[in-house]
């Protein structure tokens, strides 16, 4: 009888523990939603260029834009960095700008990751703020903002062709 009572007790403790986990879950999602920047004037910042100077992202606005937050030893963002060259190579011609954005390395690390890839869009240097003003919590991720400067969509993790090709007819 104490055996049974102990069970209950056990199965009821743990259906408690994932409620607490199924709430607090849905507390950050709700959190995640209100910052969702999609809707949202683009937000502005400054970034780095390889060669160490200072520009801000406005700079891009007025044309179709995804900017795309990678890492150099993330293996999603090289896995899709190709696809995203090939994208930006095929709808160049019709405004859209690609700008990457690398997530607090060196310049010397990132010059050499855009040329074993063979990367021909910009690829500058977040120091943090980029990063912050979006919410980015993982790598890779994409933000597609139109011409008008409002953010039409956002990605996070690696995206397949047909992804991209969805969040871009957003944007152009």
């Amino acid at each position: 009888m104490a055996d049974k009572r102990v069970a209950i007790l056990v199965v009821l403790v743990l259906f408690a523990i994932a409620g607490l986990l199924a709430w607090h879950d849905i507390a950050i999602l709700k959190q995640d939603n209100a910052r969702s920047p999609i809707g949202k004037r683009a937000a502005d910042a400054p970034v780095r260029t390889l060669t160490g100077r200072s520009v801000r992202l406005r700079a891009y606005v007025g044309s179709p834009l995804w900017l795309n937050f990678f890492a150099t030893w993330c293996v999603p963002c090289k896995t899709e960095m190709p696809a995203i060259e090939q994208e930006y190579r095929r709808f160049h011609g019709r405004g859209l700008e690609v700008v990457g954005l690398d997530q607090q390395e060196g310049a010397r690390q990132v010059s050499a990751f855009t040329q074993a890839l063979g990367i021909s869009f910009p690829l500058l240097i977040d120091d943090g703020a980029v990063h912050d003003a979006y919410h980015v919590w993982a790598t890779p991720t994409s933000v597609f903002i139109d011409r008008s400067g409002v953010v039409r969509a956002f990605h996070v993790g690696a995206m397949t062709t047909e992804q991209m090709d969805a969040d871009l007819k957003t944007i152009l």
